[in-house]
């Protein structure tokens, strides 16, 4: 539907809502964040469209993060790099976003395949907010060289392996990367229906109160599926919860950050080849 159709539906269906919880919406619907709507039943549903990057190395393992600081929170789960679709934003350029973010010192040397696969459509609802929400997830892949991506992130300490009821899950390679804070901006989502997972762990360093700090690392499709599960996510949770980061450790990833990022600003064309596409590169 054309933007102004979305938003006249969304303006009636967040009528239904008491004025608090409709401001919260209308605000995400003004920002292009959100589509809101009537669900099946005749309620509100609020409709998000988020592009998560899977970045491969050729042993088949994916980065993902297991443990990310905003502000004065931690998340303690498995999540892939993601952002939420801005309205009329072009998917390659969300991609893009999250190679100038999260994924920034890899951004250079990973081959983005420009085909994007669809993974279901994952339904929670909102008690606190009185409507549902129904995330799509769009998956962007992308490949590494597995020796190259190990000179570019600052490295982590060694995880030791996690016990689950079937299976070890092992953390390999683990890092520390970093992103610009950015308060309105979400940029990951959990992959399982679990609740977020927090622990009041601090980052020794003021200056990290302007950067979302992530402890990420290296694990097989199986896992990832293991520690998406409830169970998975509540273990993963109990593992992790005494993780710090050191001041030391985030000032080399930032500066991993910032030495990428002025290679995009030193580059003469603003487009890349990007696997079987032409990727544009965006400011962040």
């Amino acid at each position: 539907l054309p933007m102004e159709f979305q938003k006249v539906i969304g303006l009636a269906a967040v009528k239904r809502l008491t004025k608090p919880k409709s401001r919260a919406l209308c605000a995400e619907m003004d920002e292009g964040k959100c589509m809101v709507t009537f669900s099946s039943d005749n309620g509100v549903e609020r409709i998000v469209v988020v592009h998560v990057v899977k970045l491969f190395r050729e042993d088949g393992r994916f980065l993902v993060h297991i443990m990310r600081k905003a502000g004065k929170q931690n998340t303690l789960a498995c999540v892939l790099p993601g952002v939420k679709l801005l309205a009329g934003e072009d998917p390659l350029d969300a991609a893009d976003r999250i190679l100038r973010g999260w994924l920034a010192p890899f951004a250079e040397q990973a081959e983005l395949n420009g085909d994007l696969r669809t993974a279901e459509r994952t339904t929670k609802p909102n008690t606190a907010g009185g409507y549902v929400s129904t995330y799509q997830r769009i998956f962007h892949q992308a490949l590494i060289n597995s020796e190259v991506a190990e000179t570019l992130v600052a490295p982590y300490a060694q995880i030791p392996a996690l016990e689950l009821s079937h299976q070890y899950v092992s953390f390999e390679d683990p890092c520390v990367l970093v992103k610009p804070a950015v308060k309105t901006e979400s940029e990951g989502v959990h992959m399982s229906a679990s609740a977020s997972q927090t622990s009041s762990n601090t980052v020794a360093d003021t200056m990290c109160m302007s950067w979302d700090v992530s402890i990420c690392a290296w694990i097989t499709e199986e896992d990832f599926q293991a520690l998406s599960t409830d169970s998975g996510s509540k273990k993963l949770a109990a593992h992790i919860n005494e993780l710090t980061i050191g001041s030391e450790l985030t000032k080399e990833a930032v500066m991993k950050w910032e030495e990428a990022n002025h290679n995009f600003d030193m580059m003469e064309s603003d487009v890349y080849s990007g696997g079987s596409q032409t990727c544009r590169r965006t400011t962040f």
